[in-house]
């Protein structure tokens, strides 16, 4: 397993501090920054990920949570992020099919099984 230098610790850190505190714009320059040394940090797309949803930038927010997703195929927080993401854009089918992906990999995931129930009761809702 390669070492992470600490460049990208203390970026990464210095940009999840920004986003804990809201200031996102500040965040997200912090984890491009990283991104520039370290294009393959799932960590940085992930919380460059969350603030943009928090900034209800949700294309941004999807392209940045794939882009995690593509760097480090079972990162399973990534692939719930986006099923979130889906959900609250009412892509409950896509929604559902990204959870089950997570699940294959933790199939007691707490946050998962919450999140299928959530598109559950929407779809039961609908009927």
């Amino acid at each position: 397993v390669e070492t992470i230098p600490k460049f990208h610790d203390g970026q990464l850190n210095l940009g999840c501090v920004l986003m804990r505190t809201n200031r996102l714009a500040e965040a997200i320059e912090r984890f491009q920054i990283l991104l520039q040394d370290h294009p393959q940090s799932f960590l940085a797309y992930r919380n460059m990920g969350l603030c943009y949803a928090h900034m209800r930038n949700f294309h941004l927010a999807n392209h940045c949570l794939e882009k995690a997703i593509e760097v480090f195929p079972n990162y399973t927080d990534a692939k719930l992020d986006l099923a979130t993401l889906k959900l609250h854009s009412q892509k409950l089918e896509a929604a559902r099919t990204i959870v089950m992906e997570a699940l294959t990999s933790d199939p007691k995931n707490q946050r998962g099984q919450a999140i299928l129930g959530e598109i559950d009761r929407i779809q039961a809702q609908r009927i």
